[in-house]
């Protein structure tokens, strides 16, 4: 785990320092040459940025949460919830920082209280919202239940079960085949 925790270190400081090239770069073909007139350049603070991304980067390499990926314990919910977010603002284009909080407050009431909670929320706003939106939040609340009930069924868990064996299976049989290729002397 300690070499996962150097490589993400190494990656960090390897974007720090292509950061600072591609600022400081002469000549025509520089970026920065073309946007020169376009815009007032303010300098980053790299180390007031250094500061606040190393606690992150050694949140992420922290060893119970890199032996937990090891296991395939991964966190569900989060991504669920990061799932909802993104659909609301995708990655792909360029969104305000505003845009995203505010996809992150819609994903979090929707996850938390249901597809209604953009409706009470309205209501407490006084926003009057048309018939269609409440339809369509019935909709989608009897959906999410009809699903819900749907994975909580005794065959359900058993064709989940069975999925799980099988794949467990290929991969064993997989290690099996390929452990005499990666015996020393074997090329």
């Amino acid at each position: 785990m300690d070499y996962q925790k150097e490589i993400r270190t190494k990656t960090m400081n390897n974007r720090y320092r292509l950061l600072v090239f591609l600022q400081k770069r002469p000549g025509n073909t520089s970026v920065c040459f073309w946007t020169l007139k376009k815009r007032v350049h303010t300098p980053s603070n790299f180390d007031l940025l250094h500061k606040h991304l190393i606690p992150i980067y050694e949140r992420l390499t922290a060893d119970n949460l890199l032996s937990r990926c090891e296991r395939k314990a991964n966190q569900n919910a989060n991504e669920s919830f990061h799932g909802s977010v993104w659909a609301r603002c995708g990655k792909t284009v360029f969104h305000s920082k505003k845009k995203v909080q505010l996809a992150v407050v819609s994903a979090a009431a929707e996850y938390n209280f249901g597809p209604s909670s953009s409706l009470h929320l309205k209501n407490l706003l006084s926003i009057l919202s048309g018939e269609n939106a409440s339809r369509l939040s019935e909709c989608r609340a009897k959906k999410r239940l009809t699903k819900s009930l749907e994975r909580s069924q005794a065959a359900e868990k058993k064709c989940k079960r069975m999925r799980k064996e099988a794949i467990e299976r290929a991969e064993r049989e997989a290690t099996e085949e390929e452990a005499a290729a990666y015996t020393p002397g074997m090329h």
